[in-house]
């Protein structure tokens, strides 16, 4: 049987930081029982057990902290190798890795990675979208450099530096002939009567707001549906799914306004003051950034000050 690997290295210094399989195996993309085969496998590689295995901790053993005073030091010098043979083969090596939730995506991530590759063409950025506390967890873990995260959840965090971004104003949409159409003003309570699609990590405080206005509903179509009904993150699930059945999408504004000019959504103005999305750009404490990390944090600046508008001008914009 061969000796460890790179892979090897970083699942055991996962279980090691998150202090068990569950937490570790979120924070590598892993499922659990895939981890814990694969750490199996390293203790058969090396002869001896690496964690003992105590609920809900699981403990690195001797053989394990001996393999993990030489692993950071292994793993750094790998990656660097491989950011030294991309840029032999072409390209410059490094790459830019930035997690993000559905909100932000479109509305600030993509007009500032577009804003990014013209000033550093030669950078790879992977860019993944993931529900904020899986991303959280990622960046912890060291798997990226910069994360868009829902601010509440981050704020007041010692290890990480947290730089709060502008409000995103949320508006509802629906497809052209739902039967909120017939409606000059529906209220929010109407509104919400039909199934929601939005993501599953909304903010508890938005959750509960939008829940309390649903209750208000005098006449429900369909009072026993879940609520929300459908979560994915992905806006242009929501988006398609409103586009072809009753339900509601709860988005930003950046990716419904293509839908309402070819005339596929509509988009349903309500005026409250909670209904935003709010994030923070965040990043390690004490871990150094590349200059494409520190222009990529620039241009996330630039595009988050763009988005200051009162939202009835967001309405206003998607007004058919």
């Amino acid at each position: 049987m061969g000796p460890l690997d790179i892979n090897d290295l970083v699942r055991i210094t996962a279980v090691a930081d998150h202090g068990g399989f569950t937490r570790a195996a979120r924070a590598l993309g892993m499922t659990q029982p895939a981890l814990t085969r694969s750490i199996a496998a390293a203790e058969r590689t090396v002869g001896g057990p690496l964690f003992l295995r105590r609920r809900p901790r699981a403990e690195p053993t001797a053989l394990c902290r001996m393999i993990l005073a030489e692993a950071p030091e292994i793993i750094a010098r790998m990656q660097d190798l491989h950011r030294r043979v991309v840029h032999v083969r072409g390209g410059s090596g490094e790459e830019l890795a930035v997690a993000s939730g559905p909100f932000p995506l479109e509305s600030l991530v993509l007009p500032a990675v577009a804003a990014l590759r013209r000033a550093h063409p030669r950078v790879r950025v992977r860019l993944e979208t993931l529900p904020w506390p899986e991303a959280l967890a990622q960046l912890r873990a060291q798997r990226f450099d910069l994360a868009i995260l829902t601010a509440g959840a981050v704020l007041g965090a010692k290890d990480l530096v947290v730089e709060p971004l502008q409000p995103l104003p949320l508006v509802f949409a629906h497809r052209r002939d739902h039967p909120l159409s017939r409606l000059a003003r529906p209220s929010l309570a109407r509104i919400l009567s039909y199934p929601l699609v939005t993501t599953a990590q909304l903010l508890p405080t938005l959750h509960r707001a939008l829940a309390e206005a649903r209750g208000e509903a005098s006449a429900r179509p369909r009072a026993d549906i879940p609520f929300p009904a459908v979560t994915v993150e992905s806006t242009s699930a929501w988006l398609g799914l409103a586009s072809i059945s009753d339900s509601i999408a709860l988005t930003t504004v950046a990716p419904v306004q293509r839908y309402v000019a070819s005339g596929e959504l509509t988009v349903l103005a309500v005026d409250r003051p909670w209904l935003t999305a709010r994030h923070a750009i965040v990043h390690a404490t004490g871990r150094p950034l590349s200059p494409a990390a520190r222009d990529f944090l620039a241009e996330m600046r630039t595009a988050s000050a763009g988005t200051g508008q009162a939202r009835s001008g967001a309405h206003a914009r998607l007004s058919p």
